[in-house]
């Protein structure tokens, strides 16, 4: 259950408004905003979701009470991290005839283990191994849509950004998917391949700290 804040300035504990002319009065509910958490996959396909919170309504004696409210929400596909979805008529109930404020739903977007969200952007960090930068390749890579083939150009370099057009969060324009690049070593190594790395060393006289000014 969610705890309800309110975005309104009235002094009434959850109303505002004014009393008119000794013959009743009108005050309006106060706003009230909640948390809503999603995962990067309900942002960027859109789902419904149901949140339970607490929010105040006219009471006994003119006070007021807190009371559960239950609503189903539908989040449209693409949404942002920090958006807010705004829900007129659902906040604090008005006193007299006074109408309800309004819920704002603040969106927050939960860490995924693989991608990173950039604006509309989506960054993800593809291995590969040293012979696919050096050689070049076509790989699978995961997106929020499914799988595509990327080619990975011949003498890529650690780090190097690859972009997927039109493959991060939907919108108007999309976002695209950023592709960087993570070359990953075996974790154990043959006699083989030790010697093929030995012949590389002395066939390619390479040397990555030169510009540091040292020696092989």
């Amino acid at each position: 259950i969610f705890g309800a804040s309110g975005r309104g300035a009235g002094g009434m504990g959850g109303f505002q408004g004014q009393r008119g002319g000794g013959r009743g009065f009108s005050v309006k509910g106060e706003d009230i905003t909640h948390q809503l958490s999603v995962f990067l996959e309900e942002a960027y396909s859109g789902c419904e979701k149901a949140i339970a919170m607490r929010v105040p309504e006219p009471g006994p004696g003119g006070g007021q009470q807190m009371r559960k409210r239950t609503l189903k929400v539908k989040v449209p596909a693409g949404v942002q991290h920090g958006q807010h979805i705004r829900l007129r008529g659902q906040g604090a109930a008005g006193m007299g005839d006074g109408p309800a404020g309004d819920l704002f739903l603040e969106i927050r977007i939960a860490p995924h283990p693989h991608f990173r969200l950039e604006g509309r952007n989506l960054e993800l960090t593809l291995p590969v191994t040293p012979w696919e930068a050096a050689l070049g390749a076509t790989l699978a890579v995961p997106t929020l849509a499914g799988t595509v083939n990327l080619k990975i150009p011949a003498g890529s370099t650690q780090g190097k950004k690859l972009r997927l057009k039109g493959k991060g969060m939907p919108g108007n324009p999309p976002g695209d998917q950023i592709v960087q690049l993570e070359i990953a070593m075996p974790p154990e190594q043959t006699e083989r391949s030790k010697e093929l790395f030995q012949a590389l060393a002395e066939e390619v006289p390479f040397n990555p700290r030169a510009h540091l000014g040292e020696t092989p």
